[in-house]
């Protein structure tokens, strides 16, 4: 009994041991993706004004800090931005944390123009990956409203006369009666008399319109890009400055498609086991949650694949519109990826 006893602490004891190396190990692996993956993105020079945008690439650490050759797994087709996030790994070189664990580390990291997503490729399958690619603000109609408001910023714009071309980006954010709050330079000019110009031009034009009456969205983020030029015209010097506005997000239809994506995503998890397929679909849904249709625009190289998708969207069911959703239907493009990491969502940029 007393050996019986002494054999089951042993088991006992080297189960326990096993999986605090298996923990302890695993901690190692995440400090080491992620210590690669900051390292990545501090040496990344991201292209400037850029759209929604992004691309996948994959490369091996090796136990001395080298890699392997970087492979583009998903092109961004934008040839600057591709090689941009090539450079990034190759720059980061050597990296001194693969020490830790003192094995090649095979990498896959997902890059778009405002964040980066890492992991260590294994062979277990990934979760999916569902990405709004639709402007998302296609359904609300600001056209109008923006011109307005780039006409009276720009009236309000006195830049001083500027050796050389300048740009900046602002953010700005506009209440439906027109109250402003939280103007900030997104991308600054690198000359501050200029980025303060912009800034005063904002605050000279305060109050904001108000929202035309079929908007009923409280709030909308605007981007607006300040362009100032100095050209020749029949030998003479000529000044010229310029706003062009776009809308970043509508409060209550940035929500509505969160929760459409979180519909998908759980509906299609059992695709998750299946690897590197690849899909973009269409979808349109009512004011009371229903699908209206389904297209596939891009299907995957598997047609039962194709159509196993299709059938789970026809049988999903999605929430109602927020009563700030002032819109009979809206329509979205989404893009299904299995088997490879690329983030949970992409911020929208405008085109």
């Amino acid at each position: 009994m007393k050996k019986l006893f002494l054999l089951l602490m042993l088991i006992f004891n080297i189960v326990i041991t096993q999986s605090s190396v298996s923990a302890d190990e695993q901690y190692k692996n995440d400090y080491v993706v992620n210590s690669i993956k900051n390292k990545v993105e501090m040496n990344w020079i991201r292209p400037t004004r850029v759209p929604s945008i992004s691309a996948i690439i994959t490369f091996d650490v090796n136990a001395d800090g080298s890699v392997s050759p970087v492979s583009l797994v998903r092109s961004s087709d934008n040839q600057g931005f591709d090689e941009s996030v090539i450079k990034a790994v190759y720059k980061s070189v050597p990296f001194e944390y693969s020490s830790v664990i003192n094995k090649p580390v095979s990498m896959e990291i997902f890059f778009c123009p405002s964040f980066t997503v890492a992991n260590e490729i294994t062979n277990k399958p990934l979760g999916n990956n569902i990405v709004n690619v639709s402007n998302k603000n296609n359904s609300i109609d600001f056209s109008n409203y923006l011109t307005n408001l780039q006409i009276k910023i720009n009236s309000n714009w006195t830049p001083k006369a500027f050796s050389k071309e300048r740009n900046n980006i602002a953010v700005i954010k506009i209440d439906k009666d027109g109250a402003l709050s939280n103007p900030s330079i997104l991308e600054p000019s690198h000359d501050i008399n200029f980025d303060n110009s912009t800034l005063d031009a904002i605050a000279k034009s305060v109050p904001m319109d108000t929202f035309p009456s079929n908007i009923t969205a409280p709030t909308t983020n605007v981007q607006l890009n300040f362009h100032y030029k100095k050209s020749k015209e029949n030998g003479k010097k000529v000044e010229t400055h310029y706003i062009t506005a776009s809308v970043l997000n509508v409060e209550g239809y940035d929500k509505y498609t969160d929760m459409v994506e979180k519909v998908l995503k759980n509906n299609l998890q059992d695709k998750s086991t299946i690897f590197e397929k690849r899909l973009v679909f269409e979808a349109q849904i009512n004011s009371i949650g229903k699908l209206k249709y389904v297209k596939i625009l891009e299907p995957s190289t598997s047609k039962s694949f194709n159509i196993s998708v299709r059938e789970i969207l026809e049988n999903s069911s999605f929430p109602q519109f927020p009563e700030t959703l002032n819109s009979d239907s809206i329509t979205l493009k989404y893009e299904l990826i299995t088997g490879a990491l690329t983030g949970t969502r992409i911020f929208p940029r405008p085109e």
